[in-house]
């Protein structure tokens, strides 16, 4: 660009802005900044430096700058990483998460620690103390995650030359995430037998899932005024995030503002919205539909919404009812189990992802599966040669060939 300045992708796929431009016969090059609008206001600030002859000056207090800056601990930059907002890449929820994690597992092993002496050991430390501790394998992921951002920071700022190798694997096995027929079905009886009463929310939260294919988080921030009983539609632009405490935007910032509604839920949800009465909110907490709650509570005071902790222990519940082992019953399992049924039903794979509001190749990993021995077979019949007049060896080209006479 004529400005010097070009925007970029990184490694990891966010956008970047970088700075390469010849002033007075000195090159400047820096990348790594998060907007234009930075990468401008440094560009400017180069120039401004070479014009009035004070640019070796600036080199060499950035050189001394930088060997006082490489001395200091993990907790002392990563306080300063996240207190000055230096991580617009992420979402603010994972911010949360990640500030979190090194507050409660990542400073108290590790914080004392210079950044240069950070090694690929001290990942699989901070894995063997988290378990130690009782943690699970999925909350280790954050902690690490955090850890890694704040290295990543530091390289680009010139802290470090190179970042440890992370030991931990992340990566988890494919496996069948959906629920079977024959597990819907007992499902649904323990519903019809079991969800009544103050259960009530249950039922449509279960019905909802499947029917909108919504995350955990995007029904619980879920208002009445999100659904149109006229139109018999609902629009799932938000979600809540139990840590912020707050409605953000979605996961992927993917949504639906009109996502239609069969008549059978729709019926549904307004038998539900009467007994919600005059709570704004679609799944309220469990303890609203106790005994004198709604009264309590009349003017809109002290209404919570639904924690993701109180659907995940009714899920739980609800599987020992009906019968289906405890870790094949979640929130993420019904939002799977109703993409599968859709593709079952003859949906195309982009008509599914734009569903659930995710891309293609993700609705291809979770949901396609390989026969490998049907796939040799059918290979060992397929021959493709190196020769204009040969075809490949296919059941169809007689057939091709008989349409084109």
């Amino acid at each position: 660009m004529s400005d010097g300045i070009k925007r970029y992708k990184n490694s990891g796929g966010s956008v970047r802005f970088k700075v390469n431009l010849q002033i007075e016969g000195i090159r400047i090059r820096k990348q790594d900044f998060h907007t234009k609008k930075e990468a401008t206001a440094y560009l400017q600030r180069m120039r401004l430096l070479i014009l009035t002859g004070s640019y070796q000056d600036y080199l060499e207090s950035e050189k001394e700058k930088k060997k006082v800056q490489s001395d200091v601990s993990l907790k002392e930059y990563g306080t300063e990483v996240f207190e000055k907002k230096k991580c617009r890449d992420i979402r603010e929820s994972t911010l949360s998460r990640y500030i979190f994690g090194m507050k409660q597992n990542v400073y108290p092993l590790l914080g004392k620690k210079k950044l240069r002496t950070i090694t690929s050991r001290d990942f699989e430390r901070l894995k063997e103390d988290m378990l130690s501790k009782g943690y699970k394998r999925g909350s280790i992921n954050h902690p690490l995650s955090a850890l890694i951002y704040v290295l990543k920071r530091a390289k680009s700022e010139g802290l470090l030359e190179n970042i440890p190798q992370n030991t931990v694997s992340f990566v988890q096995s494919k496996k069948n995430v959906f629920l079977t027929d024959d597990e819907l079905k007992r499902l649904f009886r323990a519903i019809d037998l079991n969800a009544v009463g103050k259960r009530e929310w249950f039922r449509v939260y279960v019905y909802l899932q499947l029917n909108t294919f919504a995350r955990v988080g995007e029904l619980l921030a879920l208002n009445w005024s999100d659904i149109d009983f006229q139109k018999g539609t609902i629009a799932i632009n938000k979600q809540y995030d139990p840590i912020l405490k707050k409605v953000t935007e979605t996961k992927n910032s993917k949504t639906h503002n009109s996502f239609p509604l069969s008549e059978e839920m729709m019926s549904m949800l307004r038998r539900y919205k009467i007994k919600c009465g005059f709570c704004p909110y679609v799944f309220p907490n469990g303890h609203y539909f106790s005994e004198g709650s709604k009264s309590k509570n009349k003017n809109n005071r002290n209404i919570e919404r639904m924690r993701r902790s109180g659907v995940a222990a009714m899920l739980k519940k609800f599987a020992d009812m009906a019968d289906i082992e405890r870790k094949r019953l979640s929130s993420h399992v019904l939002r799977k189990t109703g993409g599968d049924r859709l593709l079952r039903s003859g949906f195309t794979i982009h008509q599914v992802a734009h569903a659930l509001r995710i891309d293609a190749k993700t609705v291809l990993w979770t949901y396609s599966t390989l026969d490998n021995k049907a796939f040799e077979e059918k290979l060992s019949a397929f021959r493709l040669l190196n020769n204009d007049n040969v075809v490949a060896s296919n059941d169809n080209v007689e057939m091709l060939r008989e349409g084109e006479n």
